[in-house]
């Protein structure tokens, strides 16, 4: 792994196989925290390209669809090393996010409701409501079991490193199933 030097005192992570390429352009810190640098098109026209992108396309050997997001795994917009990356819908993008600024309960997915907690989430652009709950961390714990269940290796997770257990995995399965929502195979064996 190497750094390579960005504007405002900042660093971008990097294999080392890709250091000497990319170290032939001058990159800067953008203000929304990606390694960017700006060139100008045949037009004269300038444009802006973020390292993450540039390196996807390099991976791909052509360049990234407009339709797909390059994403960053372990959330670090700087870390632009290989096994941090990978490419994810823009639903699957914005199923990774952590809390939002406007939180209130601390969790996601998780909405203070008359002195309960509502659970809900948002799935191919619709949002379900999942229950009230008394706890706040079993109402974190459902949200959990619907994104694993429904983004897999994208679902942003207030508990990564817990397990759903068992009963809030068959409580969330119904639910979901109640709402129409479609489960891949594997998951509804669970529930047999």
């Amino acid at each position: 792994m190497k750094q390579i030097p960005l504007t405002k005192g900042q660093v971008a992570l990097v294999d080392d196989a890709d250091y000497l390429w990319l170290s032939g352009y001058r990159w800067c810190f953008s203000s929304d925290g990606y390694a960017v640098n700006y060139y100008w098109d045949e037009t004269g026209t300038k444009r802006k390209r973020s390292m993450h992108r540039l390196l996807m396309a390099e991976i791909l050997e052509h360049r990234v669809p407009r339709d797909l997001q390059v994403d960053h795994i372990n959330h670090q917009r700087i870390d632009n090393r290989r096994e941090n990356l990978r490419l994810a819908t823009r639903s699957q993008n914005q199923a990774y996010k952590g809390l939002q600024v406007n939180n209130t309960s601390g969790y996601k997915g998780v909405v203070p409701n008359r002195r309960k907690y509502e659970v809900r989430i948002r799935y191919q652009g619709k949002r379900f409501y999942l229950g009230l709950y008394t706890d706040p961390v079993k109402a974190a714990l459902v949200y959990d079991g619907a994104a694993r269940l429904l983004y897999a290796d994208f679902a942003g997770v207030n508990f990564p490193d817990r397990p759903t257990p068992p009963e809030i995995e068959q409580l969330v399965i119904q639910r979901l199933k109640k709402k129409g929502i479609v489960l891949p195979r594997a998951v509804i064996g669970l529930s047999a």
